[in-house]
């Protein structure tokens, strides 16, 4: 229904008789104009409430309604329509859709699903259309909540925890709407997991289109949905997560209504103007826009305001307010703490103003909580806001809907009133009732849940129970215990009714997911979310299958998790014999008082890693060497904890399963497998601390006047526990000194700190400086101090150290001549050696000459002391005109034996200092560890900090072993040559970045990281950000990203922590791929046409998409060019879609470019000579074609291989892969041409192509390449040998100056060869020394 059409029923209305109409879906209809014809006749009474179930447990709020937060204050809502006598909600609390009588206020019936029912239920034709966080869509029969069928949106069987609960990885959280017979929706939430947008038929729920490309969208304002749905004649708009509706930063994401195509390009007449007021702020009728107590016009200059018509807020001392805006999606707020933090108020079922029969019906809230925290619902003229009617409700009402002669409001606190006419019959308050019957053999499990708890004292977090019948083990668990508890069920219909007994409990969805696992299939949950799993079927001794016991491996936490089966009637043979089928070690028999046990607590996993300081670890490497993290990554959890204040400069810390995260006053631990809060530590704002082994050391500042003095304290605080232990003492004789650092081993076993003391005494004239400084170790179990240097009463005193490593404190000392002398002719001889150019410029008076010295850390011994050179190590390059530019700071690193000296900086953004060579001379220099010998020092051409990780030194762009100072290396992915290792951030990316074992973490625009196990190119996490130093952290095999920079304005630094870990299946996002130099010849090229991205195919080919949408010098770059017809161009289709055939590269036929004329791919050139390739073209047809729709012929390089190609004849049917093979001989660039064969296609005759593959079989001839520097130059002898490149590219052929060589070659140039000389077009000749250089 368009807008105007819904305006003029509303008019029509007014002036006409009063007409009962339904209130179908959120704000009336699909253009979600909250506009309706219904005329009812203030004053109203309320006839009926209805308090849910849910009511009893919501929490009333204490904050202001403008600092609502997201998503807590929605959790208890329920979104409302209403169809002829019915009223229906949607409960996200608990997961079901309920149908009231409208008259009564009585529940008619309700459906329960396995997860949250988000957004508003629409009706259409008898129907109810509803989606869910399990990741179906379903429809039901309105008169009686019978399924008729329902739709999996989900694209794998994989489980995360959303906000603390479980949810697929896909769940639908837009509305479902319906119009003209199809239902439109969406599904996912995270672009990098993929975000679809659906068409079904809304009769048998068949999937008519599905668009991907936004899931696999490279840029942040890829869709992440999360509302409702605008849907206009010919276009549809998606609300993007917290944002909404929100069109501050062009946030607004629209689709083509018939066939998903983004963007959109047909012309529509209610398109939502860029920048401009959407349907859902307020109500607009004919010209004016309505905002409950204020009316403006409904249109605006640009860059100007609209104009206020009337305006009856409140002008003094106001005591309500009027939420217009939640609906839209809003940041407001600062991040430091003294002005109030950050909100995002984001509501995305509010409905707080709409227009019914001439009258304007609105709701405010009560600002001051502390007075109240209910709402208004008032009744205005249109023509000059005066009040027709207004009530009182306790409750804060955020949507208002007007059907058949009522007005329904639903709060956020799980009630819903109904006011009417005065006379309707009146039904008081309908309370939900509860019931405590309980399911199954209580009696038996309730001493068997007993038993659990008491052996293993988990009482809060997450326990799965396996193998249901019943589903009263996990019941008696909810009571006994604060777990938030998975049944698994095998049998459909059991899970079914456990929900249902269940929610009259109040226990699903609160407490308890009801899962329904299909025989042999696998657990889909997050790896290690689980603190207790354990087996109803066991109780029984039905002990868990092969399959389950690798899932409960997988899902199980390691450290604290406890798998416990058995007990009941299983007995010890039989879990002796089951322990051994597991091949897993630590399971033990135990015995309690009603059986036999197993019993297993997973252990730390393999070759995981902590981050227990600021930058890692004490060697500032910027790295945890965790090993166990690895890809593909994907979202394990996200949510809590939601900072409001960021914080630039201060990572978490990583360690024995905790996250330590610092907070505006003070420090909170966290579950890492799962965010959940464990413990609060007071303390002020940035105060340092670090972990040593299972202890923190924590610097509290010394406040005055709640400013910081400068001076601190140090605590020793309990990991485990957050309990105080005792402060830091010093002896006697430091005692009043200040201890200025501290720093753990890397085994965290030893503590060392920096005491430092001055003071001046003034002595008539004369001013007397003390003081003195020293360092120390301790034992960071028992606090037992081990060794002191320097202090009081000694010759020598010390200076803090640079970085710690390998058992070694690297300090900074005074520089002695013979220090000098010692770096200046190590320097010499390494460059003299492996850099002539440097050695040539090399002037001892202007090099940077420190000194540094090795104290072993278990004794405080000193090791040795040597000069080292930092020339150019510490390089400010200038700000050259760009606009932003970090400071530049000396920075020690220390690793794998080595001392590492570089320059810290951020990066500049968008590289602009890069094309101009600024950062060529940026140096790296390396000394050893053990011995404080130079290795190796290089100009390293880097941007900023680099970090250690698994042996190499990332600088970025480039990769170099720590040891030799060479260059990573790998092969080119399209010439097949040996080149320099890259990886770019392309993106906004002014911070500076982490690493794991075998990933790079930074900002990119969002969170970016490259896979260095795999050499993935980038992927990018958007809707999030790091700060400008770091945030993502890893250890314990994930990498979590807490929110420290909500601080940033910038649109997509959202609040909620993220965690990742290794999945099964790549991400949807794809990755760009850097590699600089030349991209010719070709060996093997494969284009992914209409990808948004690369990608590898499981043999590790690397699939490049055709359109590049970052062009910057470091990235691969192909220069593949695609023609159209007219209208055609990249379309995405499911991208976790796997056709079938013999469609050997599932993910290339998931894109496609519709429409394509032409593509001119460079294969060669003539210098590099002609070779035979074999050319793969793939194909496969969209949904909806038939045959002899799409017919074409296809020509390489002119010459026709395909005539009258018809997709969906050659493979059977749409959505089949398949491929074509050709071989031609390539002495330039492939022209592939698609022909139509009818005279000006429509797009749904156009051709349709999805992949290209080009791969080198064999060398036809030999060019030679000649470098420019070579040629005749009569001037000047410009080099004594030149190489040939011959084309078979396998040999090069040297000659040396003086010696001759009879070479045939062919040369075909028509630049100019040196000065005044060309070389002649196809001339033939055996060249010698001197026919190329004197």
């Amino acid at each position: 229904m368009n807008r105007n059409l819904c305006l003029l029923i509303a008019l029509v209305c007014i002036v006409t008789t009063a007409k009962s109409e339904d209130w179908p879906t959120w704000r009336h209809d699909p253009l979600r104009s909250g506009v309706s014809g219904e005329k009812l006749a203030p004053p109203l009474e309320e006839v009926w409430v209805f308090r849910s179930r849910q009511a009893r447990d919501a929490p009333v709020p204490t904050q202001a309604p403008q600092s609502f937060a997201y998503p807590w204050g929605m959790h208890y809502t329920l979104p409302i329509s209403s169809a002829g006598d019915s009223l229906f909600f949607n409960s996200h609390i608990d997961g079901r859709t309920v149908c009231l009588d409208v008259a009564t206020g009585n529940k008619r019936w309700e459906f329960i699903a396995a997860a949250a029912m988000n957004r508003t239920p629409t009706y259409y034709e008898k129907r109810i259309y509803v989606g869910s966080d399990d990741g179906h869509v379903y429809c039901l029969d309105a008169g009686t909540g019978k399924l008729i069928w329902k739709f999996k949106a989900a694209q794998r069987n994989r489980w995360m925890l959303s906000y603390e609960k479980l949810t697929s990885a896909w769940p639908v959280r837009s509305d479902v709407v319906v119009d003209r017979g199809v239902a439109y929706f969406t599904a996912g939430i995270l672009p990098h997991e993929g975000t679809f947008l659906f068409a079904v038929d809304a009769e048998t729920g068949r999937l008519i289109w599905c668009n991907a490309s936004q899931g696999a969208a490279m840029r942040r304002e890829a869709i992440a949905p999360a509302g409702h749905l605008i849907v206009s004649e010919k276009t549809i708009w998606v609300p993007r997560d917290h944002l909404g509706y929100n069109q501050s930063h062009g946030m607004l994401v629209s689709f083509e209504r018939e066939t998903g195509n983004h963007p959109v390009k047909v012309e529509d007449p209610h398109a939502i103007p860029y920048g401009g007021d959407v349907p859902v702020f307020g109500v607009s009728v004919g010209s004016t826009r309505y905002l409950g107590d204020v009316a403006q016009t409904a249109t605006k200059e640009q860059n100007k305001p609209a104009v206020k018509i009337w305006d009856r807020r409140e002008t003094k001392d106001a005591t309500h307010w009027t939420d217009v805006d939640s609906v839209l999606g809003l940041r407001s707020g600062s991040s430091k703490y003294r002005v109030g933090g950050v909100h995002y108020r984001n509501d995305p079922d509010a409905c707080t103003v709409v227009f019914a029969g001439g009258v304007i019906y609105h709701s405010m809230f009560q600002i001051d909580p502390g007075k109240g925290v209910g709402s208004r619902i008032l009744a205005r003229r249109p023509e000059n806001g005066d009040i027709l009617w207004s009530t009182q409700i306790p409750e804060r009402a955020n949507q208002l809907i007007i059907a058949n002669g009522r007005l329904f409001a639903t709060t956020r606190r799980g009630v819903i009133r109904c006011f009417a006419p005065p006379g309707t019959t009146k039904h008081g308050t309908i309370t939900e009732r509860t019931s405590d019957v309980a399911v199954g053999d209580q009696e038996l499990f309730q001493s068997i849940a007993t038993s659990i708890v008491q052996q293993t004292d988990v009482r809060d977090g997450y326990a799965l129970v396996l193998d249901c019948e019943s589903g009263a083990l996990a019941e008696q668990l909810a009571r006994q215990t604060d777990l938030s508890i998975c049944a698994v069920f095998d049998d459909e219909a059991k899970a079914i009714a456990s929900r249902a007994s269940y929610a009259k409990a109040s226990l699903h969805g609160t407490r308890i997911t009801v899962f329904h696992q299909p025989p042999g299939t696998r657990l889909p949950f997050p790896s290690y979310y689980a603190d207790l799993i354990v087996s109803e079927a066991a109780v029984k001794g039905t002990l868990p299958s092969k399959k389950t016991i690798e899932d409960l491996s997988r899902i199980l936490k390691p450290i604290r998790g406890i798998a416990l089966i058995g007990g009941g009637k299983t007995t010890a043979d039989a879990l002796g014999t089951w322990n051994a089928a597991t091949q897993q070690q630590g399971w033990t028999i135990v015995k309690s008082g009603n059986g036999v046990w197993s019993r297993r607590v997973r252990p730390q996993l393999a070759q995981s890693g902590s981050w227990t300081h600021q930058l890692g670890d004490s060697g500032n490497t910027g790295s945890s060497d965790d090993g166990a993290l690895k890809g593909p990554l994907g979202v394990l959890w996200y949510g809590p904890p939601v900072l409001r204040y960021g914080n630039n400069s201060m990572p978490a810390r990583l360690a024995h399963g905790l996250m330590l995260l610092p907070v505006h006053n003070g420090i909170i631990a966290c579950d890492q497998y799962s965010g959940r809060k464990l413990w609060y530590y007071p303390c002020p704002e940035n105060s340092q601390f670090f972990i040593a082994d299972r202890t923190i050391y924590l610097r509290r500042e010394i406040l005055k006047d709640d400013r910081p003095t400068g001076k601190a304290l140090w605590e020793r605080i309990t990991l485990e526990t957050g309990k105080k232990i005792d402060g830091v003492v010093l002896p006697r004789m430091m005692e009043q000194g200040t201890i200025s650092q501290m720093a753990a081993s890397r085994d965290g076993k030893i503590v060392y700190g920096h005491v430092q003391w001055q003071q001046t005494i003034k002595q008539g004239d004369e001013e007397i400086k003390k003081d003195f400084r020293c360092l120390f170790a301790e034992d960071s179990t028992s606090g037992k101090r081990l060794w002191t240097i320097g202090g009081v009463g000694q010759q020598r005193q010390w200076d803090s150290w640079v970085a710690i490593s390998d058992g070694r404190l690297y300090c900074s000392i005074p520089v002695t001549d013979a220090h000098r002398e010692k770096a200046l002719t190590e320097m010499k001889a390494c460059l003299q050696q492996h850099s002539p150019e440097r050695f040539k410029a090399f002037d001892s008076s202007k090099r940077s000459i420190q000194a540094m010295a090795a104290l072993e850390g278990a004794t405080g011994k000193i090791l040795y002391e040597t000069g080292i050179d930092t020339t150019n190590v510490f390089l400010y390059s200038g700000r050259r005109g760009v606009h932003y530019n970090p400071s530049i700071i000396p920075f020690t690193m220390a690793s794998d034996n080595t001392v590492v000296f570089a320059t810290q900086s951020g990066a500049d953004k968008g590289w602009r200092q890069w094309p101009n060579g600024a950062y060529k001379p940026r140096t790296l220099t390396v000394y050893a560890g053990d011995t404080g010998k130079l290795l190796w020092s290089k100009h390293a051409d880097y941007r900023t900090r680099p970090v250690i990780a698994n042996g190499t030194i990332y600088a970025e762009p480039w990769g170099y072993d720590i040891q030799t100072g060479e260059r990573r290396q790998r092969t080119h992915p399209v010439t097949g040559r040996k080149a320099d290792w890259a990886w770019c951030r392309y993106g906004k990316q002014c911070g500076q970045f982490s690493a794991s074992r075998h990933f790079l973490f930074g900002r990119s625009t969002g969170v970016a990281y490259h896979d260095l196990l795999n050499d993935d190119g980038l992927y990018t996490f958007y809707h999030s950000r790091m700060s400008c130093l770091f945030d993502a952290i890893t250890g314990g095999g994930m990498m979590i990203k807490p929110p420290m920079a909500v601080y940033c304005s910038c649109s997509w630094s959202l609040p909620f922590s993220v965690a990742m870990g290794q999945v099964e299946a790549p991400p949807a996002t794809p990755f760009l791929f850097a590699q600089p130099g030349p991209v010719l010849p070709v060996k093997h090229l494969y284009l992914d046409l209409g990808g948004t991205g690369d990608r590898r195919d499981p043999d590790g080919n690397l699939w490049l998409t055709t359109e590049r949408p970052h062009r910057h010098k470091l990235l691969l770059d192909h220069e593949a060019e695609v023609v159209t017809y007219p209208g055609g161009g990249s379309v995405g289709l499911h991208s976790q879609a796997i056709p079938e055939g013999d469609a050997d590269t599932h993910f290339v036929f998931t894109s496609a470019v519709r429409g394509m004329s032409q593509c001119t791919v460079p294969v060669t050139t003539p210098g590099d000579g002609k070779g035979r390739y074999r050319i793969r073209l793939g194909f496969s047809a969209p949904p909806g074609d038939v045959p002899g729709q799409r017919v074409f012929d296809v020509l390489l390089n002119g010459e026709t291989v395909l005539t009258d190609f018809d997709i969906v004849r050659e493979s059977g049917r749409p959505e089949h892969g398949i491929w074509r093979e050709f071989s031609i001989n390539i002495d330039s660039s492939l022209v592939i041409d698609l022909v139509a064969k009818t005279e000006a296609p429509t797009l749904q005759q156009t051709p349709f192509i999805n992949a290209v593959a080009i791969i080198r079989e064999e060398t036809k001839t030999s060019g030679i390449k000649i470098p420019e520097k070579t040629l005749v130059n009569e001037i000047k002898n410009e080099t004594s040998s030149i190489t040939f490149r011959a084309a078979n590219h396998r040999n090069t052929v040297t000659l040396e100056s003086g010696e001759q060589k009879d070479i045939k070659v062919h040369l075909r140039n028509n630049q100019t060869a040196g000065r005044n000389h060309t070389l002649r077009r196809k001339s033939s000749l055996s060249p010698t020394t001197t026919s190329f250089a004197r």
